[in-house]
């Protein structure tokens, strides 16, 4: 089974080929991207929920997906993927162990993403206010 994978249907742009995935027929949960280059299956559906402020509900493969009739949306590429998640405020996955997974993965993309916070040195500090203080 082949799917097609298009970009978001926006306003100002027609949607595009972005993408071929592939089920085998013998294990269709496995996937395989033809470029590489999709991050969601459902991408409508995710941009729609992302500007409506709505949940948008996960599917754990492509499938799964198809067998929800392509609604929601199913992520293909997870490092990519928390970029656009991490806006939603509600994610619905389709059982507890995908809903964990995906909790794990924003949670550690989160903790990637901040940044070191140690307390400034105190000789810098006072180095500081003696400059201010001669200044003035």
């Amino acid at each position: 089974l082949i799917i097609p994978v298009y970009t978001a249907n926006m306003p100002e742009a027609e949607s595009v080929l972005v993408d071929l995935i592939a089920l085998p027929s013998k294990n269709p949960q496995k996937f395989y991207q033809r470029r590489n280059d999709a991050v969601f299956l459902g991408e409508d559906d995710l941009e729609k929920a992302r500007f409506w402020h709505q949940p948008i509900d996960l599917y754990k493969t492509p499938l799964s997906w198809l067998k929800n009739g392509a609604k929601g949306s199913c992520v293909l590429d997870w490092p990519e993927a928390c970029h656009t998640l991490i806006d939603f405020n509600e994610i619905n996955g389709e059982d507890k162990r995908h809903t964990d997974l995906i909790r794990g993965f924003l949670t550690d993309y989160l903790m990637f993403k901040l940044p070191v916070i140690s307390e400034t040195p105190k000789a810098n500090i006072e180095n500081y206010e003696e400059k201010i203080l001669e200044k003035a």
